[in-house]
C-alpha cells in the first residue's frame, strides 16, 4: 500500500487536496492560460482556510460550466481560494473569467481580479464597468492617447474594426446612457484582422430598437484599440 492509498483509507485525501489548493492564480496560467469565462452552477465550503481569522481566504470548491474558445462547454468541479474581501461576491449564477491550462482543459484558476455582477443580481455597475455609453474600464482610467476619455462615438470614427461575438449578457441595474437608451454589460470573444480571439468584458449602450439582438452567440461588428483590450463599442452603424 502506497502512501497515497494509506492517506485516502483514512478519508484524509479530500483534505491534503484542499489544503493543496493554490492561493493565488498560479504564474503559468497567468501567463499563458486559456481565457474564457465559467457559470458557477454550485459552491462548496471546504472548511479549509488561508490567513488571520478575521481576515482569511476560504477554499471554496466550485461547480462550472467552461467556456473558452474552439471548444464546447464544459462542466468542471474545481477548488478555489477565494479573497476574503470577495466572499459573498460570487454566487451560483454568476460569471466568473477563468484561466485553462492549454495541456489539461481540467486545472485552472479564477480570475478574482475581474469580478463580474451577479448575472441574476442585477446589481450596479462596478468601477470596471463605468464605461457605460459604450467604452471600456480602460478608456475611463485614461488609458488613450493624451490620457482623455473617448466616447463611443468617436471610438466608432477612429478605432480599428473588428468582430465580437457576444458569450454572455448581464445587468448592470438601472444605469442608461445620456440618451435614455439602456447600458447592458457585455461579455464578448474579440477578434482583431490577424490576431487571436480574446474574451473581454464591457457595459454598452443597446439602442433600444437593436436590443432583441443583443443575445449569446449574436456576431457584430465593433470598433476598438487593439493595444488596450478592453476599449471598444460595438459599431451600431454597421449593424
Amino acid at each position: 500500500m502506497g502512501f497515497r492509498d494509506f492517506v485516502n483509507g483514512l478519508g484524509l485525501g479530500k483534505i491534503v487536496a484542499e489544503m493543496s489548493t493554490p492561493r493565488t492564480m498560479p504564474a503559468d496560467l497567468q501567463a499563458s492560460g486559456i481565457q474564457g469565462t465559467a457559470l458557477v452552477r454550485g459552491m462548496t465550503s471546504t472548511n479549509v482556510s488561508f490567513g488571520a481569522d478575521f481576515q482569511s481566504n476560504h477554499v471554496v470548491s466550485f461547480e462550472l460550466i467552461v467556456t473558452i474558445p474552439d471548444h464546447e462547454p464544459y462542466p468542471l468541479t474545481t477548488n478555489q481560494t477565494v479573497p476574503f474581501m470577495l466572499i459573498g461576491s460570487i454566487l451560483p449564477g454568476s460569471t466568473v473569467f477563468v484561466r485553462v491550462d492549454p495541456t489539461n482543459l481540467g486545472r485552472l484558476g479564477i480570475d478574482f481580479s475581474q469580478i463580474i455582477p451577479n448575472a441574476l443580481g442585477g446589481g450596479g455597475m462596478s468601477g470596471a464597468m463605468m464605461g457605460g455609453a459604450g467604452i471600456g474600464a480602460a478608456a475611463m482610467a485614461g488609458a488613450v492617447p493624451g490620457g482623455q476619455p473617448m466616447s463611443g462615438d468617436a471610438l466608432r470614427e477612429s478605432g480599428t474594426a473588428a468582430t465580437g461575438v457576444v458569450q454572455q449578457t448581464f445587468s448592470v441595474g438601472s444605469i442608461t446612457a445620456p440618451n435614455g437608451d439602456p447600458v447592458l454589460g457585455l461579455i464578448m470573444s474579440i477578434t482583431y484582422p490577424g490576431g487571436a480571439p480574446y474574451i473581454s468584458k464591457n457595459g454598452q449602450r443597446i439602442p433600444r430598437d437593436k436590443y432583441p439582438l443583443v443575445v449569446p452567440g449574436a456576431t457584430f461588428p465593433l470598433k476598438g484599440n487593439p493595444a488596450v483590450p478592453d476599449l471598444w463599442t460595438i459599431d451600431w452603424p454597421a449593424v
